[in-house]
């Protein structure tokens, strides 16, 4: 995955937060979508082509554990990196055993702290593909590891991730 096609989405009620977020983002080559309503979130994952979602916990409607749920469900290769007020513990476990990647404390004091977890979210799922290439090249044969798509690639690390999340 090369940088030009890192795509973020940001949903958190917020929209002060949201525009510095996406701002951020977009200085250092990543693109970012913005979303204030996170009822509406769903539909946007499943239209995109998101491989990391930045999460508020705290918002109306619907709590950012229960979004973070949902996600998992629908893709468990989604990386979420959690970006919230609320300085719990409980809440930081709690994201962390529905499957949140990390999770950044606002107010964000220090950007360059989100921005190199998110480059680690990146990080982690280029590992993810280049091990599921080498592992379809060595199964099936393969002279090239560009034959499997990234439809395949995702499939499987959301089946990964879900077997590491009912193992947690």
């Amino acid at each position: 995955m090369n940088r030009e096609s890192y795509r973020v989405l940001h949903v958190d009620d917020d929209p002060a937060m949201t525009a510095l977020v996406s701002q951020l983002m977009r200085r250092n080559g990543i693109a970012c979508d913005e979303l204030n309503d996170p009822t509406k979130a769903m539909s946007l994952i499943r239209d995109g082509n998101y491989r990391v979602v930045i999460l508020d916990l705290d918002m109306p409607e619907l709590h950012g554990l229960e979004l973070l749920q949902q996600i998992k469900e629908y893709d468990g290769g989604i990386n979420v990196v959690i970006l919230t007020g609320v300085v719990l513990q409980s809440s930081v476990v709690r994201s962390l055993r529905r499957g949140a990647s990390a999770c950044v404390f606002k107010p964000l004091h220090d950007p360059q702290l989100l921005l190199e977890t998110i480059h680690l979210a990146f990080e982690n799922i280029d590992r993810w593909w280049n091990t599921l290439r080498e592992l379809t090249v060595l199964r099936r044969g393969y002279a090239s590891p560009f034959k499997l798509s990234d439809g395949d690639i995702a499939a499987a690390v959301a089946k990964e991730a879900a077997l590491e999340n009912a193992t947690a």
